[in-house]
C-alpha cells in the first residue's frame, strides 16, 4: 500500500505524547496540551514495499496509556528463518515469543546489525561473545540478544575487536523467550555467526 494518513481525535485535559513504535509511522502533532476541546492528531503511515508489519502508536497522558494499532500488509514474503530468506529481528523476536520459554527444536537464520556489546568476558574461558542486534543498528525495544555465540564459521573469538557496534551480522541459532522477557539465541556456543558484513 502507498503512504497513508490517517486521523485521531484526542480528548485529554492533561499534556499528552505521542510515541511511535517504528519508524515507518509518524503521529503530528506528537504532543499536545491540556484542552477540553478535541485534538486532531495525523498518523501518516508510510509504503510498505516490504513484507507485512505491525506496529503501535503509544498516547501517554501521565501513567495512562492508550495504544493504536497499525497493521500494513506488504508486497514481500516474509522472511522465514532460513539461509536465503533470514528473519529480520522483528521476525525473530516474535518467533521467540511465539516459542516461549522452551528452546526451538530448530535452528535459524537472522540478519540484524550490532546495537551493543552485552558481554565479551567469555572469550577468555570459552571463545564467545554475547550482543544485541536491531533491524538498524539504533538502540530499540525490538532487539535481539545473541547470547555466548562463537564467530564466523563456529570458531572461538580470540579479541573483542573481531565484532564492534554497527556490524551487519546474519547468526545461526535456535531461538528462546529467556525467562518470559528477554528474545535470545540459544547460549554456550550452540549459536554462531554465519556471516559478517556480508563476508562468510
Amino acid at each position: 500500500p502507498k503512504t497513508q494518513t490517517l486521523e485521531v481525535s484526542i480528548l485529554s485535559t492533561r499534556d499528552w505524547t505521542a510515541t511511535s513504535s517504528a519508524e515507518w509511522i509518524m503521529a503530528d502533532p506528537d504532543e499536545g496540551s491540556a484542552s477540553d476541546k478535541a485534538q486532531k492528531v495525523e498518523i501518516t503511515v508510510l509504503e510498505n514495499t516490504s513484507y507485512d508489519r505491525t506496529a503501535t502508536v503509544t498516547f501517554s497522558i501521565g501513567t495512562l496509556v492508550k495504544k493504536v494499532t497499525i497493521t500494513q500488509t506488504g508486497t514481500a514474503a516474509a522472511p522465514n528463518g532460513t539461509k536465503e530468506n533470514p528473519f529480520d529481528v522483528a521476525s525473530a523476536v516474535a518467533k521467540c515469543k511465539e516459542t516461549g520459554e522452551t528452546v526451538t527444536s530448530e535452528k535459524y537464520y537472522t540478519k540484524g546489525i550490532v546495537s551493543s556489546i552485552k558481554d565479551a568476558s567469555g572469550i577468555a574461558s570459552f571463545g564467545n561473545v554475547s550482543f544485541y542486534i536491531t533491524d538498524d543498528g539504533a538502540e530499540s525495544e525490538t532487539k535481539l540478544l545473541v547470547f555466548q555465540a562463537l564467530y564466523l564459521g563456529g570458531e572461538k573469538f580470540t579479541s573483542e575487536d573481531q565484532l564492534k557496534v554497527g556490524d551487519e551480522v546474519t547468526v545461526y541459532g535456535a531461538l528462546v523467550n529467556y525467562k518470559g522477557n528477554t528474545p535470545e539465541t540459544d547460549g554456550k556456543g550452540s549459536t554462531c555467526i554465519v556471516a559478517l558484513n556480508g563476508e562468510e
